[in-house]
């Protein structure tokens, strides 16, 4: 029987099949350890022990041994060291110190720099970005952080506080104004850091409308709207004439910048005004801390012209005697906009209001 094994098995191939398996496993041993795999643990453990490089590795503390005392690796086991002596000079460059309270020595750090080279490369303006950077500044002095150490969490837990102070009506730290800080954070983490802008406002750090503004304050009429504007406001208004108005009450506050309620309680028997040719000047008394504030509003150019044609209709007046036989003829410019409540005129702001909403919804 075991002439008849020798004759199927011959002993060179099984000498071969030996030697072979011994090269494959030397060979497998090699690729397990190598020299970018020993920087690379390095590198994440950071420190040159042979015990923790071999447990990340996971490979014998020998073999490591080994590998340090070979003539061979002193390359890269000087490349290792210097890579952690470089990690921590970073390291220390990264811990906030005193100097950075210097606004000098901020704004020339390196990922403030780069991210001021960003901005002037989107073009935004030198004041924009003056109040971007400065605004991050004082968020760094304020927690005492580095800006490489700085967090978006901690940025949002920051504006946590300061929003709660801002809608109480309470003074807030220094330098920290709640809407200056909410945009310099922004700016930081979505250009440096990548993030998306919903991430950052998930964390609360938002670009909601400030106190004191309209909630739609910050949206657009597209052009197509303004078009269907005209007829759908025909079908909110009760006459002609109000619909006039109501039209020319819209194009008055676009054309001067002027709030409703001084649009409407404009009276040329109260206010100053100039009506030139070329030039038209309203005195409107916007509304203030300290009871109103005095503003001079211009029509001029294509704006003039436009207002002139609604004021000869709605008044009975030719074009070329507005200057002089407007002011006669009517106390208010839009009369069907003012009620009488006592002994007191007051503006229908609300009726107004009503009706550009209406008629913008429509529009779609």
């Amino acid at each position: 029987m075991s002439e008849g094994l020798d004759s199927q098995i011959n002993i060179g191939d099984v000498e071969s099949f030996i030697t072979n398996e011994k090269i494959k496993r030397k060979v497998c041993k090699t690729k397990k350890f190598n020299k970018n795999m020993y920087l690379d643990a390095v590198n994440k453990i950071n420190n040159l022990s042979d015990i923790d490089i071999a447990r990340k590795l996971k490979v014998n503390r020998t073999t490591v041994w080994r590998f340090r005392t070979n003539p061979d690796n002193q390359d890269i086991i000087l490349k290792a060291k210097e890579l952690l002596n470089k990690k921590i000079m970073e390291n220390k460059d990264n811990v906030y110190s005193s100097k950075i309270d210097n606004w000098e020595y901020f704004k020339n750090i390196k990922i403030i720099s780069e991210w001021e080279r960003g901005l002037r490369r989107s073009l935004v303006s030198r004041k924009k970005i003056n109040d971007y950077m400065r605004g991050f500044w004082y968020v760094c002095k304020h927690l005492k952080r580095h800006p490489n150490k700085l967090t978006v969490d901690e940025c949002a837990m920051l504006i946590d506080d300061i929003k709660i102070l801002y809608y109480c009506g309470e003074s807030m730290p220094k330098n920290l104004a709640y809407s200056r800080i909410r945009e310099s954070i922004r700016s930081f983490y979505t250009r440096m850091h990548k993030m998306s802008g919903e991430y950052i406002s998930s964390l609360g750090i938002t670009k909601e409308t400030l106190k004191g503004c309209g909630k739609y304050a910050r949206q657009k009429i597209p052009r197509n709207v303004r078009k269907n504007l005209k007829e759908t406001l025909l079908n909110y208004t009760n006459s002609d004439m109000e619909y006039l108005e109501a039209l020319y009450i819209d194009k008055f506050m676009y054309y001067t910048g002027t709030r409703i309620t001084a649009t409407l309680l404009f009276n040329f028997n109260e206010r100053q005004y100039e009506l030139d040719k070329d030039v038209w000047m309203f005195e409107v008394l916007d509304k203030g801390k300290t009871g109103g504030k005095k503003w001079e509003k211009y029509l001029i150019g294509y704006a003039l012209d436009d207002f002139k044609i609604y004021c000869s209709k709605r008044f009975g007046l030719p074009i070329d005697q507005l200057e002089t036989e407007l002011p006669m003829k009517t106390n208010y410019l839009f009369p069907s906009f003012i009620k009488k409540r006592g002994n007191e005129i007051v503006a229908k702001v609300e009726r107004i209001r009503g009706i550009n909403k209406n008629a913008l919804i429509e529009a779609g």
